[in-house]
């Protein structure tokens, strides 16, 4: 309870100023895209972004939380809906190798996480007004063999079909 509270009370101490800073932390999807081990980008928009990887490392400095156990999606496009008119967002990561589901999932939640709490939202309106694209290559992207295994055992126990990779 101590804990929770000493958390609550520095998230409420950083000032406006430095989560707009933290937001503003930006660049294109080209760059955000690139496999640095490969010298490959994934795209060729020079749309801008913001740089989530970058936000996120600033973030776990601030709040001395361990960067290594927090995961983060590679980008964030905020965009006009045309039909509400409301600001949303799109949480992007990009994969030109084999990936394993879960570390998927994880980057996503820590990224709403960090997100909602930079931008002191609710969770439930991020929920809504956002999306997630997940952009890889197909040719790399093959299923991990322990995602596989789990996969099975899952269908076993509940007659689940096993996901496409879309």
């Amino acid at each position: 309870m101590h804990l929770e509270k000493s958390l609550t009370a520095r998230i409420d101490n950083v000032t406006d100023h430095k989560r707009k800073e933290l937001l503003g932390i930006r660049d294109t999807l080209r760059s955000l895209s690139e496999d640095t081990a490969n010298h490959v980008c994934m795209t060729d928009s020079k749309v801008r972004a913001l740089d989530f990887d970058k936000i996120k490392t600033n973030y776990t400095q601030l709040f001395n939380i361990s960067e290594e156990d927090t995961n983060s999606v590679d980008a964030v496009i905020p965009f006009i809906n045309t039909q509400s008119a409301k600001t949303q967002y799109c949480f992007v990561e990009f994969k030109n190798g084999t990936f394993i589901n879960k570390d998927i999932r994880d980057k996503a939640r820590d990224s709403i996480l960090i997100f909602c709490d930079l931008e002191r939202m609710k969770i439930n309106e991020a929920r809504s007004n956002s999306l997630f694209i997940l952009v890889y290559n197909p040719e790399k992207a093959a299923i991990d063999q322990r995602e596989k295994i789990h996969y099975h055992q899952i269908k076993k126990e509940r007659d689940v079909p096993m996901p496409t990779l879309v």
